[in-house]
C-alpha cells in the first residue's frame, strides 16, 4: 500500500468547486505524517485554488488564502486524523464563502 494517499471530491452539483484532501502515513501506517486539504474552483478554463489548510511535522498546520497573499492563519493543532477531518469539515461547511470572498478580491 501507497504510504500517500488521495481523495477527491466535488462540493457541488455543478462539479466547479473541488475538494482535494491529500495525506501521508507514518512508515507504520499507525498515524498520519502531514496533510493538505485543498478547495479549487473552476475558472477561466482551470482551477484555481482558493483555501488550503497544511501541515506536516517541521510545520504548524497552517490555512492559507489565496484571496489574500498576506492572510495566513496558524492554526493551533497538530497533525492528526481529528484535524484532517475538521479541516475537511471547516472547508465543506464554508467553501461559499470562501468563494465569495475570492470573487471580491478579484472585483467580480
Amino acid at each position: 500500500m501507497n504510504r500517500e494517499q488521495q481523495v477527491e471530491e466535488f462540493l457541488d452539483e455543478s462539479e466547479k468547486n473541488y475538494l482535494i484532501t491529500r495525506y501521508a502515513f507514518s512508515p507504520d501506517f499507525a498515524t498520519i505524517t502531514e496533510f493538505a486539504v485543498m478547495y479549487l474552483t473552476w475558472e477561466n478554463d482551470r482551477w484555481v485554488e482558493i483555501v488550503k489548510i497544511d501541515g506536516d511535522p517541521t510545520e504548524a498546520v497552517h490555512i492559507h488564502f489565496s484571496y489574500s497573499t498576506k492572510l495566513k492563519k496558524m492554526w493551533n493543532k497538530p497533525v492528526s486524523w481529528n484535524t484532517l477531518f475538521e479541516a475537511v469539515n471547516r472547508i465543506k461547511a464554508n467553501w461559499r464563502m470562501y468563494l465569495l470572498a475570492h470573487n471580491e478580491s478579484k472585483g467580480l
